[in-house]
């Protein structure tokens, strides 16, 4: 698996584990081993490959295809960002980081919760206050168990869709092997 950096993003600082401590002390949790290791490494990107078959059900996905692009995993600039409401504002589920996106709304989460801490999740992104009637619990659902459960999820096929979305010059320049350990 590969991932790019965003374009025009400086090289990792060597205070980066540093600084994902500090976030998660921040946002008074503990943060996954295995997501934590992917921002202190890596710090957000594109991942190659890129597909995944997303869980949501058919009343809430915005497309009739059952398969996505995980188009972008967040730095964590962006992550603290979206953790302080500076994005979605209350309209964010709370007991989740927002972690990624793909290109049509649909948002990836990463638990903080007791009861499914580090499981990935989606949710289809709106405006409307967490906890009301269009937009709360019924409105996320389970992807993974982990985050490395998530990207072991990527998939490419043989028409090579995801190298098409994801092979910019830039991205295949600079990609380097993701790795967690």
């Amino acid at each position: 698996m590969k991932i790019a950096p965003e374009k025009g993003r400086a090289p990792i600082p060597a205070d980066q584990a540093a600084r994902v401590e500090a976030f998660a002390v921040s946002v008074d949790a503990q943060l996954p081993p295995d997501y934590e290791a992917f921002l202190t490494r890596h710090d957000g990107g594109f991942p190659y490959p890129n597909l995944f078959d997303q869980v949501t059900p058919d009343t809430v996905r915005w497309s009739v295809e059952r398969q996505a692009i995980c188009d972008r995993l967040f730095g964590l600039e962006n992550v603290a960002s979206h953790a302080k409401g500076e994005i979605f504002g209350n309209a964010a589920p709370t007991g989740f980081l927002l972690i990624g996106e793909d290109p049509g709304g649909l948002i990836f989460l990463l638990s903080l919760r007791a009861e499914d801490f580090g499981a990935v999740f989606l949710w289809q992104s709106n405006g409307a206050l967490w906890g009301s009637a269009e937009n709360n619990e019924n409105h996320i659902f389970q992807q993974a168990v982990s985050f490395s459960d998530f990207l072991d999820s990527l998939y490419e096929t043989d028409d090579k869709i995801g190298y098409d979305h994801w092979a910019t010059p830039f991205a295949v320049a600079n990609a380097v092997e993701l790795h967690l350990n």
